[in-house]
Parts: C-alpha cells; sequence; structure tokens
C-alpha cells in the first residue's frame, strides 16, 4: 500500500507543477499582449511572472542547444542511467513490482 501511496503523491504533485507553470505558460503565449504597468500588486506579480518566464525560457533554451551540440555525450548519459537503474534493480535497490514479467 505504501508504494501505491508513493505513485500517487508524486502524479499529484507533478500534475500540480504542470498546473501551475506550464499551462499559465502557453495562455500566456495565446493571449493578447498588454502593456502593463506597476500600478497595483496584481500587476507587479504579473510583471515579475513574466521576468522569471523569460529567464526561464533562456536557460532552457541555452540547456537545449547545449544538448544538441552533444548529442553522443548526452547519449551515453541517457544510456548510462538506464543501466544504472537496470543495476540498482538487481541489486534490489529500487524494485520491479510495476514491470512485467
Amino acid at each position: 500500500m505504501y508504494r501505491y501511496s508513493v505513485v500517487v503523491v508524486t502524479s499529484t504533485l507533478t500534475s500540480l507543477l504542470v498546473g501551475f507553470t506550464l499551462t499559465p505558460w502557453l495562455a500566456s503565449r495565446i493571449g493578447k499582449s498588454e502593456d502593463l504597468q506597476p500600478t497595483n500588486p496584481f500587476n507587479r506579480f504579473l510583471l515579475w511572472f513574466e521576468v522569471q518566464l523569460d529567464t526561464f525560457t533562456e536557460w532552457y533554451g541555452r540547456q537545449l542547444e547545449w544538448v544538441l551540440k552533444h548529442k553522443l555525450l548526452f547519449g551515453a548519459f541517457v544510456i548510462l542511467l538506464f543501466v544504472g537503474t537496470g543495476a540498482m534493480m538487481t541489486q534490489g535497490i529500487i524494485g520491479s513490482e510495476l514491470i512485467a514479467t
């Protein structure tokens, strides 16, 4: 029962993360552009959020450029993660109850 509660908590937190970050971000790209002035706390929050979003978008773009420039290295890293996960499963560090045998 404990294992399934971890799955439920993880999926709920992931859903909250997407609901509070990705969905508003995409909606802000679709919505109309306004010239906000910091006249009230809500507008100041929106301006702050826009700056944070631009910062995140630039950071993500830089990370993506790096990955695309280093495909072989990143591919090796992903394969290493899979091998490490398999090794942990055979040693019993992490379970394999949800994997069909």
